[in-house]
This record gives structure tokens, sequence and C-alpha cells, in this order.
């Protein structure tokens, strides 16, 4: 299960996304963050839907990156997961 958790503060929204695994330990990625700039116009939802992708693309890249290193473990060479 993916949990995603959304904060807003002013014109700025950060999310993070957490992966729940079956052995109990949380994977996160990096932060996902959206700003407002000051001509655009004030579209919560636009900020949400920005923070949420670039959390969930942050967490993507950090499990293939952890794929990449189980594999190349198991296979004694440099496995690369790219998408």
């Amino acid at each position: 299960m993916v949990d995603v958790e959304l904060v807003e503060n002013g014109d700025e929204t950060t999310a993070r996304a957490v992966l729940r695994v079956d052995d109990g330990r949380p994977v996160e990625g990096r932060h996902g963050r959206a700003i407002r700039a000051p001509h655009d116009e004030n579209l919560p939802q636009v900020g949400d839907r920005v923070a949420v992708a670039r959390a969930l693309r942050h967490l993507s890249d950090t499990l293939l990156a952890e794929a990449s290193s189980t594999m190349s473990g198991l296979e004694h060479r440099d496995v690369i997961l790219t998408h």
C-alpha cells in the first residue's frame, strides 16, 4: 500500500509518498514539492497533483535503485533498472 500525505502552506504544497511493504519496512523517496508562482491562478488541486506526482516519481526511482542493488548482488554484476 502507498500512503500519500499532503501539506499545504500558503503557495507551497508538499507531498510524501511511502510504500508499506510486507516485511514492515517503509520505503520512502524524497518529498514532492509544488510552489505557485505569484502570477499563477490559485488552483490548489494543481499544486496537489504536481506535488504528489513528484513524490511518487521519487518513490519509483528509490524502488528501482533498491531492486537494481538487490539484483546486482544476486547476479554478481551491475544491474541498472531505469524504467
